[in-house]
């Protein structure tokens, strides 16, 4: 099984179990590439509302990761990236 092979079933299976998968720790410690990846593909087995409140909490986590004040103005700033 090659490395792309291991991309596309972990894929698979983040998208069967989207939700557990957002709302897990590990989903607010992505990194912003794999993040947008991840909300942006059609087959996520997930409501558009859990996506946007998993997205919010990766947002607050981010606002901490660069040391800023877990504010309104500070999460709103981060979604420009998503």
């Amino acid at each position: 099984m090659g490395d792309n092979d291991i991309e596309q079933r972990c894929l698979e299976l983040i998208d069967e179990n989207g939700t557990q998968s957002l709302q897990s720790d590990g989903f607010k410690n992505l990194k912003l590439e794999t993040l947008k990846m991840i909300i942006s593909r059609e087959t996520l087995n997930i409501k558009e509302s859990d996506v946007w409140l998993a997205s919010l909490e990766w947002a607050e986590k981010e606002c901490t990761r660069q040391g800023k004040q877990v504010n309104m103005q500070n999460t709103c700033d981060m979604f420009t990236y998503i």
